[in-house]
């Protein structure tokens, strides 16, 4: 039986443009689109070839079928568009990127609706009553981004943020103060790794866009991401313990992903029965003054809806943070139904 991934096209030409599937010989061209990426957003980097690994190698995602890559004539990459559907098959991410030099040429135009049609093999995956959204993002400033999910039928009424605190030497951040009962612990002393990832599955379930997933393929995916990434250190994953039970975590790393001289916090959860009683606060500001004695941190970055269903934005405001960039999310609702994610 013919399915739709069957009827997409493999390779074609935009002109003078070549457009084809990606393998994994092609990390050097997605190091170097990914960087390209960064640079034009934001004006710094720190995408690297293994991180392009990591990230093109996790479980269930296959590289020829969800990435399609755009050279021009003397074997620049110059585009790229990407399908994101191993983990939730009603809400796939779309994300693409042509260097300024290249654009209104039609490539983006030709990777976008490549990734429309990608995307939507997944109605064949999920139940008929589903309802099926292609999501993506454009940063504030990247008007021909956002113009062009515009053109391709996406809307926006929501954004994320990247929220920034800048260290002030010769001013610690205020100190933790932990409720009575608290155990402080670091996965490097404590070495129960599944804990501190139920720590992220189960604080995020009333995050916006979470649906339910196979354990054994959650850990799959966090294995992996660990054994690859350079910046993972288990003495900045911090969990705590009330009377012996696992309230709250916060993973951090020294050294951040999208600017290598800020800190980042990649997770902060804390459990349902344990809300309201300042374990947030008291994370971040462990994650602070840790990361201020360090020295070379400027400060410490997170990323955060900005529509978040627990407030997450007033709590990183009420710690001294700021936005420091916005990302417009972009959806396109393929078929009407019943929503099968948490949109609050």
């Amino acid at each position: 039986m013919t399915s739709a991934m069957d009827s997409l096209p493999n390779t074609w030409q935009v002109g003078d443009i070549t457009i084809r599937p990606a393998t994994l010989d092609d990390i050097p061209h997605l190091a170097k689109i990914g960087q390209a990426h960064d640079l034009y957003v934001r004006g710094t980097t720190t995408y690297d070839e293994s991180e392009a690994i990591e990230e093109f190698t996790e479980p269930g995602f296959d590289i020829e079928k969800s990435v399609r890559l755009a050279f021009a004539p003397d074997g620049t990459c110059v585009g790229i568009g990407v399908v994101h559907d191993q983990l939730i098959f009603v809400r796939p991410n779309v994300w693409g990127f042509v260097l300024p030099e290249y654009r209104n040429r039609g490539i983006g135009t030709a990777l976008l609706g490549w990734q429309i049609d990608r995307a939507r093999v997944n109605l064949e995956r999920i139940p008929e009553e589903a309802k099926f959204t292609i999501q993506g993002w454009a940063v504030s400033h990247d008007e021909a981004g956002a113009q062009l999910f515009r053109d391709h039928g996406f809307t926006t009424d929501r954004a994320g943020y990247t929220m920034k605190l800048d260290f002030v030497r010769g001013q610690r951040p205020p100190a933790p103060q932990w409720p009575d009962g608290a155990q402080l612990v670091t996965l490097e002393a404590h070495g129960d790794f599944e804990m501190f990832v139920r720590g992220w599955y189960e604080s995020f379930r009333d995050h916006r866009g979470w649906t339910e997933r196979k354990w054994e393929d959650i850990m799959e995916r966090w294995n992996h991401m660990v054994e690859h990434d350079r910046r993972f250190n288990p003495n900045y994953w911090w969990a705590v313990l009330m009377d012996g039970k696992l309230a709250a975590v916060c993973l951090c790393s020294a050294e951040g992903y999208e600017d290598s001289e800020y800190a980042y916090v990649m997770v902060l959860g804390t459990m349902r029965d344990f809300r309201k009683r300042g374990l947030g606060t008291a994370l971040l500001y462990q994650a602070f003054n840790t990361f201020y004695d360090l020295g070379t941190p400027k400060g410490v970055t997170l990323g955060v809806d900005g529509s978040s269903l627990t407030g997450a934005v007033r709590l990183y405001e009420s710690v001294g943070m700021h936005i420091d960039e916005r990302r417009d999310t972009y959806e396109r609702v393929d078929r009407d139904g019943v929503e099968l994610t948490n949109q609050g």
